[in-house]
C-alpha cells in the first residue's frame, strides 16, 4: 500500500505503509527508524529527536541539545559548549585537547600512569582569594612565589624559604643542622658585582671582607686580623701576644698583666706610661736618650729596686720609714727612723783622703786605719780598743783615765814631748 497523504485519523502500527514524506504537527513515535538519517531536516528545536533504543547515525548534526542516557560516537565535532552533567568519568584512549582551557570546579585532577605531564606554557597555582600564588613563567624561565608563600622542605616542614614583603627568610626547624656543602670555594658577593663579602674554601681559609677588603682570615694555626681589633669586653689570651711593627697599644681602660710587662727595647722619646694615680704618674716626668731613663719627678717604690740580672742584690723598703741595702743576699746597711744599722760582718772601707764628720754624740769606734783623719764635734769618743792616730789635737787636759807609761799610752807620748 502506498501512502500518499493522511489528513485525519491514525496510522495503525500493524499495517505497513510506503511513503516518501510524513508531515506531522505532533510527535512521531516508532519502535525503529531505518536509514542513515542523512535526509532528516528541520527537527524542531525544543522538541528535538527522542530515541529510546539504540540509534546509529553515520552523520549527526545537532544544533540544539543532545540528551541521552547512553551514547557512543566514533567522531564528535562540537562547535559550541560540551557540558557534562552528573558525569563522573570521561574515558579517552587518545588525547583530550581543549582550545581554551580545561576547568575543574571540584574533585581535583588525578593523573595516572608512568607518563610525563607536560605544560607548554605558563602555569599558576592559585592561593586563597588570589593571594599567595605560585607562577611558572615559561618565557622568563622562573618560578615566582608571592609574598608569604613558603617553599617548605622535609616531612615536618623542617626548612622554609620565603619573603614576607620586606625581609627574606631561610628558616630551619629547631634542633636541625643547616649544612651548605661545596667542593669548591663558597662565595657571598654583593648583588650584581664580584665584590666579595664572605668566602670559604675547602681545606683552606674562611675570609671576611669589609667593602671588598679582607679584614679577617682563618689560618692553620689560628686567625689573622688586618686592621684594628676592638674588644668592648674582656679579651682572654692563653698564649703570647706578639706585636710586630706596632708603635702603640691604645686602651681607654686598664691593661693588667699577671706577671708584669716587659719592654725589651726603648728608643728616644718612647717610654712606658701608667695613668694618673698609678706608680708612674706622668710620662712628661720621664726622658730617655737612647741609653739612660731619666725621672723628672718622684718615683714611688712599693717593695724593692732589684739589680738587673742579680735578683739577690736590691734596695728594699721592708717597713715604714725603713730601707735596707742587700748584696748577694746579705744585708749590708739598714736605715730605720733615726738609726743606722751596719751588721758585724760588713767591712766599711773609707779612702785615705776622705774625712768623716761626726755629730755631737757619743761614737763608738773600732780599729781604724792610722792614715785616715777622723774629726768630730762631739765631747767624747768612747772606745774599747786602741785608738791610733798620727796627730792628736789639743793639750790633752780633758783626757781622763789615760794610764801607764808604755809606748802605747797617751801619757807616754806626752811625757816624750
Amino acid at each position: 500500500m502506498a501512502l500518499t497523504r493522511i489528513t485525519k485519523g491514525v496510522i495503525k502500527s500493524n499495517i505497513n505503509y510506503d511513503t516518501h514524506n510524513i508531515n506531522s504537527t505532533g510527535v512521531v513515535t516508532a519502535t525503529k527508524f531505518v536509514g542513515d538519517g542523512s535526509g532528516l531536516s528541520n527537527v524542531i528545536e525544543g522538541v528535538g529527536l527522542n530515541t529510546t533504543g539504540t540509534s546509529i547515525f553515520n552523520n549527526l548534526n545537532v544544533i540544539g541539545l543532545l540528551d541521552g542516557a547512553t551514547a557512543k560516537f566514533n567522531h564528535v565535532s562540537i562547535a559550541g559548549t560540551l557540558t557534562y552533567e552528573d558525569v563522573q568519568n570521561v574515558d579517552s584512549v587518545g588525547i583530550i585537547t581543549a582550545r581554551s582551557g580545561v576547568r575543574i570546579n571540584d574533585g581535583g585532577l588525578t593523573v595516572l600512569g608512568n607518563g610525563i605531564s607536560t605544560f607548554n606554557d605558563d602555569v599558576q597555582f592559585a592561593g586563597v582569594a588570589g593571594n599567595n600564588n605560585i607562577q611558572w613563567y615559561r618565557t622568563q624561565n622562573l618560578i615566582k612565589f608571592d609574598d608569604n608563600t613558603k617553599l617548605n622542605l622535609g616531612t615536618d616542614n623542617d626548612l622554609s624559604l620565603y619573603h614576607d614583603g620586606t625581609t627574606n627568610y631561610i628558616v630551619g626547624a629547631a634542633g636541625t643542622d643547616f649544612i651548605v656543602g661545596s667542593g669548591s670555594t663558597l662565595r657571598f658577593r654583593k648583588t650584581g658585582t664580584i665584590e666579595e663579602m664572605i668566602t670559604a674554601s675547602p681545606d683552606a681559609s674562611v675570609d671576611l671582607f669589609y667593602d671588598g677588603n679582607k679584614r679577617f682570615e682563618t689560618t692553620n694555626t689560628g686567625a689573622k686580623v688586618t686592621g684594628n681589633l676592638i674588644a668592648t669586653g674582656n679579651l682572654d689570651v692563653l698564649g703570647t701576644i706578639t706585636y710586630n711593627a706596632s708603635e702603640n697599644i691604645d686602651s681607654v681602660g686598664i691593661i693588667t698583666a699577671q706577671q708584669g710587662i716587659q719592654v725589651n727595647t726603648l728608643t728616644a722619646g718612647r717610654v712606658p706610661v701608667v695613668g694618673s694615680g698609678k706608680t708612674l704618674a706622668d710620662y712628661a716626668n720621664f726622658t730617655y736618650d737612647g741609653l739612660h731613663l731619666g725621672i723628672g719627678g718622684n718615683l714611688t717604690i712599693g717593695d724593692k729596686i732589684i739589680q738587673l740580672g742579680y735578683p739577690n742584690t736590691h734596695l728594699a723598703f721592708p717597713a715604714a720609714n725603713t730601707f735596707k741595702l742587700t748584696t748577694n743576699n746579705t744585708e749590708r746597711l739598714t736605715f730605720s727612723n733615726n738609726d743606722i744599722n751596719i751588721p758585724n760582718s760588713t767591712l766599711i772601707d773609707i779612702p785615705i783622703a776622705t774625712q768623716v764628720k761626726l755629730p755631737s754624740a757619743s761614737v763608738g769606734l773600732g780599729t781604724d786605719d792610722a792614715a785616715t783623719t777622723v774629726k768630730g764635734d762631739n765631747n767624747k769618743i768612747l772606745h774599747v780598743g786602741v785608738v791610733t792616730a798620727r796627730t792628736y789635737y789639743g793639750d790633752g787636759s780633758n783626757l781622763t783615765n789615760v794610764g801607764g807609761a808604755s809606748a802605747n799610752s797617751i801619757a807616754y807620748a806626752i811625757a816624750l814631748g
